[in-house]
């Protein structure tokens, strides 16, 4: 079987070295080297470099697999952390300075540039699930946004973040556990599809 070029054993990886590829974010965690069922090698990283939010990307691949744009996207945040960049300050940085501030501007204009694009694109079919990491949750609790802060202290403050979020967008996690769990017609892949359009639904 043949798949865009390559075969059905080239596009085959354990999902172990999937998830290490997916978690190797620099400079967090070294790239991860993963072999394919074909044998073939690869190093990776992940890929949040360049699609922190990988909505876009799976609307084309959907696309690509089903060849329909009626998608119903779900889209889940790890948290919206505004950059703070004092000017007068910034006007005298280097390389240096520059770097920690940049990744931040990078991935999360990523992000909320790639939400605004769906939500035009999509309108209502697109659910946006995401929370302010700056403001405190009723505990009290801040979290510490670095990805490398996994004291016990952090990870409760994310809890009660994630805990916060599904407080604040209760009316909207229920419409859609509605529109989730209403029948849909079974997708199927292009080459099998009738020629009328299909209901997929993407989480990302």
């Amino acid at each position: 079987m043949q798949l865009d070029g390559g075969t059905k054993q080239e596009y085959d990886f354990k999902l172990a070295s999937i998830a290490r590829a997916t978690s190797a974010a620099p400079p967090y965690f070294p790239p991860a080297t993963i072999v394919n069922k074909a044998g073939q090698t690869f190093t990776m990283i992940d890929g949040g470099v360049f699609a922190n939010n990988p909505t876009i990307c799976a609307i084309v691949e959907a696309y690509r697999l089903y060849g329909s744009t009626n998608f119903m996207i779900v889209s889940i945040g790890t948290g919206i952390e505004p950059v703070k960049v004092d000017a007068s300050s910034a006007g005298h940085w280097g390389d240096i300075q520059w770097l920690t501030p940049i990744l931040s501007i990078l991935t999360t204009g990523n992000s909320q540039t790639v939400s605004v694009q769906t939500d035009e694109l999509l309108g209502d079919p697109h659910w946006r699930l995401d929370i302010s990491l700056t403001m405190p949750t009723p505990e009290g609790d801040t979290v510490n946004p670095e990805m490398d802060d996994a004291s016990t202290g952090n990870i409760n403050a994310l809890v009660n973040k994630a805990k916060q979020l599904i407080h604040v967008q209760r009316e909207l996690i229920q419409a859609l556990a509605t529109e989730l769990a209403t029948p849909r017609a079974v997708v199927q892949p292009k080459e099998q599809r009738p020629q009328k359009g299909m209901f997929s639904a993407l989480l990302v």
